[in-house]
């Protein structure tokens, strides 16, 4: 896979009737605020918590709720605040990052009486993947 890209946003998409085209500053803000940004700490204890799960349905499901609470909490981002500087942050929505959540919704969706080895082993590829991708 290339995520050469991944650092990229929107870049002169609006046509507003000017001449100048490029990056604007609402439509940064708007782009920003559609993407879903966590604390990275919070990301990698809930890899951490994800890296130990047991495959049985219990376990599962739990997994999945926390996976899915990390993808329901974001940065809120206001126009005249940013990041705060002693903090990072990963974005959800882009690169390697948004498909290997893929991957581990899509195995712990799986129901137990399906679950094969191969995508436990698939499951936590990814969950080390993850963590690969932004440390």
């Amino acid at each position: 896979m290339d995520y050469s890209d991944q650092g990229s946003i929107l870049m002169n998409i609006v046509d507003d009737g000017s001449t100048n085209y490029g990056y604007y500053p609402r439509l940064n803000f708007n782009c920003v605020n559609m993407l879903r940004f966590v604390n990275l700490g919070s990301f990698l204890s809930v890899l951490g918590e994800l890296g130990s799960v047991s495959f049985d349905n219990l376990h599962t499901g739990s997994a999945r709720a926390k996976l899915l609470d990390l993808l329901e909490s974001q940065f809120s981002f206001k126009p005249n605040t940013r990041f705060p500087s002693s903090e990072l942050y990963v974005c959800l929505d882009r690169g390697p990052v948004l498909g290997e959540i893929a991957i581990m919704l899509r195995v712990l969706a799986t129901p137990s009486r399906l679950m094969t080895e191969s995508s436990i082993k698939e499951y936590f590829s990814s969950v080390e993947r993850s963590v690969l991708c932004v440390t």
